[in-house]
């Protein structure tokens, strides 16, 4: 039998807390020596892997997925999803069940646990867990606002989830990461895919919510992330080895990506 979980409620050890609008934030730290039984959570919610890979069930990510991770799960999803190993760290984003049903009269959600690991929504999760980090006055008023940016997304990933995207067009995204962190142009992708340049922008944007230069932007954004929080490398290094010409380009744009600096997020993690 699982064991339900009320509002707010996550097994491990809670750090930080915030309650703003109908949402609950917390920032737990997972208990080494409980092991985590089945389990029922009675609100809709977003867990933002922040240290150590989680195994989950949800859909459009790895089995194990990594760090800087977000899941949403519907109200009344039943799982054993867990660390890896033990000591994890995650923030959690409940949606009150009265905010929730005034969501769903505007936007219909996706009715299954999914994954984000690319786009906006992990820099989005990000600038929370930040903001409850080092929270201030308007810290709450900040947090409610991305906490209905990931209602949006999540609606929009609904809409997407029923068009299946053209088969070239999974040729286009494997030449993308095969040439990483270069980026091949639109004209070279094109040829590969057998499609017009034209065509090949407006389903890539489609289909990714994204053009094809802000998805291999993210791409060494996301490698940068990785690096960063894995290894000591001076970060020139990790500017060259992302793809930027420069570290003064790689810090301005990691900072407008992710609102932070290498530096600091570098502390962070």
């Amino acid at each position: 039998m699982a064991t339900i979980l009320p509002s707010g409620s996550f097994l491990g050890k809670l750090q930080r807390k915030v309650d703003s609008g109908g949402f609950s934030f917390r920032d737990v730290v997972d208990r080494s020596e409980e092991e985590i039984p089945r389990h029922t959570h009675e609100e809709a919610h977003f867990i933002f892997v922040v240290q150590v890979a989680y195994i989950t069930t949800a859909r459009d990510v790895d089995p194990v997925c990594s760090s800087r991770t977000l899941l949403f799960n519907p109200a009344g999803t039943t799982h054993r999803d867990r660390f890896q190993t033990r000591g994890g760290r995650f923030l959690a984003i409940s949606v009150g069940s009265e905010r929730l049903r005034l969501v769903e009269e505007q936007i219909a959600l996706i009715d299954h646990p999914v994954g984000f690991c690319r786009g906006s929504m992990p820099w989005l999760a990000a600038r929370l867990y930040r903001e409850i980090r080092a929270r201030d006055g308007l810290s709450p008023l900040v947090m409610e606002g991305i906490a209905l940016e990931f209602l949006g997304q999540t609606a929009r990933q609904k809409l997407r989830s029923g068009r299946r995207p053209p088969r070239w067009l999974r040729t286009a995204q494997e030449l993308i990461h095969d040439r990483f962190p270069s980026a091949p142009d639109v004209a070279e992708i094109a040829r590969a895919a057998g499609v017009h340049p034209v065509y090949l922008a407006r389903t890539f944007r489609e289909h990714h919510g994204m053009t094809i230069g802000e998805y291999v932007r993210k791409l060494r954004i996301e490698h940068a992330c990785r690096l960063i929080s894995t290894t000591g490398a001076p970060l020139s290094e990790i500017a060259l080895a992302a793809g930027f010409c420069d570290q003064s380009h790689f810090s301005r744009t990691f900072k407008r990506m992710t609102g932070s600096s290498p530096a600091g997020y570098r502390r962070l993690v």
